[in-house]
C-alpha cells in the first residue's frame, strides 16, 4: 500500500514500487543513477491511474554472466473498464569495465492488443545506453565518478514529424564524493517529446545544469560526528524558447551528525519559477499564469533508530506561489521488544493564497511483529482529510521453509462521512483479501 503524500507542485509524484515480483532483482534495471531520466519504471505495468490492472502472466530473467549483468521481464495484462489488453517487455544489460565502472543498454516494449474494431495500436519502444565511470584513486586517494545517458523512445504519433532531439533524453554530471569536501556538476536535456511509454517523466522540453558543493568537517569533538553545509544552484529553461522556467538556490545552511545517531539539518531556499498554464492545486483553487518567487526554509531532525523510542521530525514554511504556507510532521517509532516495533505519524500543510487557503492533515499508524525468525505480521492504518478515506492494511507472512511462502493479505477502505475523522461515522468503499503461495524448485 502507497504512504500517502501531499503534492503542492503541478508535477506527478513518483511512489516506490511494493510488488514482490518487480522488487526482487530490480537492481539491474537501475539507469543512469541520479540523472532523473528513468526509460524503466515498474509501476507502468498492472497499474493505471492507480488502479491494479489484472496481470495475466509475468516471466523474470536475471543474474551475471562474465562480465556482463543481464534482466529480462515479459509481463502480459488483461482487458478492463476500457482498457485493452498489452503487453510489456524490457530488457537490459551492463557490462563491467576497468575496475568499478559499466556500461549499459536498456529496451522497452509495449504492445497493446487489438481493439474492438480490429485495429491494433503502434508499438511504443524506447531505448538507451549509459555510462557510469568511478574511481577510488583520483589524486590517489579520491573518489570521482562520471555519468552519461543518451534515451529515444519512438514517435508516439506517426501523422506527425518529430525531431530525433525531441524524442530523446542527453545528460552527463560529475561527482567527486570524498569525506570532507563534496560536488558536483550535471546537465541534461529532455526532448519535447520524450515520453517512454514503461517510463516516468514529470517534465520535459527543457535544459537543466545543476552544480553543487558541500562542506562536511569532522571536528575534535567527542560527541559530534560532524558538521554538514552545502550549497546546490539550478537553472532550468525551456529547450525550444531559451526562456528561464525554474532558478532555484539551496543553502545547507547547517547540519550535525551525533556521534549518537542523531542529526539535524537546516536548509534555506530560494525559488524562482515561471508558470507558463494555470493549475489546480486544491479542490477549486488555481494558481494563474506567472512568475513567482519566494524564500523557504525548513528545519529537520531526527533520534537514532536505535533507540527503543525514536523520534522523527520537521518544521517548514514560507512562500509558496503567490501565498505563504507552514507545515510540520511529527513521528515516533516504538520498539518495546525485539521483533516488535509501533509507529505513529502525523503531517500537516496549511497553504494560504490570494484565490484560496485549505490545509491538509495525514495520520498514519503502522506496526510490525516478528513472530519468529519464520512469521510475522504488519500492518498500517492511513486518514487524510483531502479524500477523507480511511485505509487499513494487514500482511501476514510464513516462511513454510526458505523459498517456499504463505501470505494472507486483507485491505479495507472507508469514506468518511462526519466533520473528521473521531466523528465515527464511516461507509466501506471496498473490502479485498488475497493469498499468495510460493513454492520454489531448486535443481
Amino acid at each position: 500500500v502507497d504512504q500517502r503524500r501531499v503534492n503542492l507542485t503541478r508535477f506527478p509524484l513518483r511512489f516506490p514500487e511494493r510488488r514482490d515480483f518487480f522488487l526482487e532483482g530490480s537492481g539491474v534495471f537501475n539507469f543512469a543513477g541520479r540523472n532523473g531520466v528513468s526509460p524503466y519504471f515498474s509501476r507502468r505495468i498492472g497499474l493505471r491511474g492507480g488502479s491494479p490492472v489484472p496481470v495475466q502472466y509475468g516471466a523474470r530473467l536475471g543474474g551475471q554472466a562474465g562480465a556482463f549483468e543481464l534482466g529480462f521481464l515479459q509481463v502480459g495484462t488483461g482487458a478492463e473498464g476500457g482498457v485493452d489488453r498489452e503487453d510489456f517487455s524490457v530488457a537490459r544489460v551492463k557490462r563491467r569495465i576497468f575496475s568499478q565502472s559499466t556500461i549499459g543498454a536498456i529496451y522497452t516494449r509495449r504492445a497493446g492488443g487489438a481493439d474492438s474494431t480490429g485495429v491494433t495500436p503502434e508499438h511504443q519502444q524506447t531505448a538507451g545506453i549509459d555510462l557510469d565511470l568511478w574511481t577510488s584513486k583520483l589524486f590517489g586517494d579520491q573518489n570521482f565518478q562520471f555519468e552519461a545517458f543518451w534515451v529515444w523512445n519512438s514517435n508516439p504519433d506517426p501523422s506527425v514529424d518529430r525531431s530525433l532531439g525531441d524524442l530523446t533524453a542527453r545528460g552527463f554530471r560529475v561527482n567527486f564524493p570524498n569525506d570532507i569536501w563534496r560536488g558536483h556538476v550535471s546537465y541534461r536535456e529532455f526532448g519535447d517529446d520524450y515520453r517512454p511509454a514503461v517510463g516516468f517523466v514529470t517534465r520535459n522540453g527543457f535544459r537543466r545544469v545543476e552544480p553543487g558543493v558541500g562542506w562536511r568537517p569532522r571536528p575534535d569533538i567527542d560527541w559530534i560526528r560532524r558538521f554538514d553545509f552545502g550549497l546546490q544552484f539550478r537553472y532550468l529553461e525551456g529547450l525550444d524558447t531559451g526562456t528561464p522556467e525554474e532558478r532555484q538556490w539551496r543553502f545547507n545552511v547547517f547540519g550535525v551528525d551525533f556521534e549518537s545517531g542523531d542529526n539535524l539539518d537546516v536548509t534555506v531556499t530560494r525559488q524562482n519559477e515561471f508558470l507558463d498554464r494555470d493549475f489546480e492545486i486544491s479542490r477549486d483553487v488555481v494558481v494563474p499564469i506567472g512568475e513567482y518567487t519566494n524564500w523557504e526554509w525548513a528545519l529537520r531532525g531526527r533520534t537514532a533508530g536505535r533507540r527503543r523510542v525514536s523520534l522523527r521530525g520537521e518544521i517548514e514554511g514560507g512562500g509558496v506561489w503567490s501565498g505563504e504556507r507552514f507545515g510540520y510532521e511529527a513521528a515516533l517509532t516504538f520498539r518495546p521488544n525485539p521483533g516488535l516495533s509501533f509507529e505513529t505519524e502525523f503531517e500537516r500543510t496549511k497553504v494560504d493564497l490570494p484565490q484560496g487557503t485549505f490545509d491538509a492533515n495525514l495520520m498514519r499508524v503502522a506496526g510490525a511483529w516478528d513472530v519468529s525468525p519464520w512469521a510475522s505480521v504488519t500492518g498500517n492504518v492511513q486518514y487524510d482529510d483531502r479524500s477523507e478515506v480511511l485505509g487499513l492494511f494487514l500482511k501476514s507472512q510464513w516462511i513454510i521453509n526458505p523459498g517456499n511462502e504463505l501470505f494472507l493479505v486483507f485491505t479495507q477502505n472507508w469514506m468518511s462521512l462526519g466533520e473528521d475523522l473521531f466523528d465515527r461515522e464511516f461507509s466501506t468503499l471496498s473490502r479485498g483479501g488475497s493469498v499468495k503461495v510460493n513454492y520454489t524448485w531448486r535443481f
